[in-house]
């Protein structure tokens, strides 16, 4: 009689892999691109207000094209020149917006401010522009 049991459990198994939701990190969908906060084909301009970017470099063809900073400044990163053409971060950057264009977003946040919101991980739609309140923090 075990043995019977025994053998529908590599089944069981296999259909809990099939039917389990995806899991897929940020890093893996962004590859080189994930190593940035802000990254641009052309510039990178801050302007207004000093704002701080967390966690993550800032990257435009030519260190150049970055502008702002300081005021503004990057902690656990720094500007890179990621060079003209098109660098690999851009590919993986235009790689990660298609793959991120196919999956379900959880919410549509147009025209809400997000300041003081805290947001699971996921995907998320904006059809217009959202804002960020000056010094809001979004996490």
């Amino acid at each position: 009689m075990n043995s019977k049991c025994l053998i529908h459990l590599p089944l069981v198994a296999l259909a809990a892999l099939l039917f389990a939701p995806p899991s897929v990190s940020a890093q893996s969908i962004l590859g080189s691109a994930g190593n940035y906060v802000l990254l641009a084909g052309t510039t990178v301009t801050v302007a207004g207000t000093v704002d701080t970017f967390s966690n993550g470099n800032v990257g435009a063809p030519t260190l150049a094209a970055i502008t702002g900073f300081p005021p503004a400044t990057i902690v656990n990163g720094t500007t890179v020149a990621i060079g003209a053409g098109t660098p690999p971060e851009i590919t993986a950057l235009i790689a990660a917006q298609g793959a991120l264009n196919a999956m379900t977003p959880i919410a549509n946040l147009s025209g809400i401010d997000l300041a003081g919101l805290t947001l699971a991980p996921g995907v998320y739609k904006f059809n217009a522009g959202a804002g960020l309140s000056v010094n809001g923090v979004l996490t």
